[in-house]
């Protein structure tokens, strides 16, 4: 159920958040990985809100926290 909730949160940050025009999600899954990818071609987020988080809002914090319960990994990059 955490990975729903994390994917789930992802994609709405992604509407609410980036002024994207485009959202994709991309699963990929096997015997010995699970991996959900979500992407928009919105304005990005500010690397002090990304480290720190925003007050008053707690999407990235429970994003990184529910996965640390299940042993994933969580990360957001920026286009590079």
């Amino acid at each position: 159920m955490s990975f729903y909730r994390v994917g789930r949160e992802a994609v709405i940050n992604a509407f609410h958040h980036s002024g994207a025009k485009t959202i994709e999600l991309e699963i990929e899954y096997s015997l010995r990985r699970l991996r959900l990818v979500v992407s928009d071609d919105g304005c990005g987020i500010d690397p002090r809100v990304l480290e720190a988080g925003q007050p008053g809002r707690w999407g990235l914090r429970v994003m990184r926290e529910r996965s640390e319960r299940i042993g994933a990994q969580f990360h957001v990059l920026e286009p590079g």
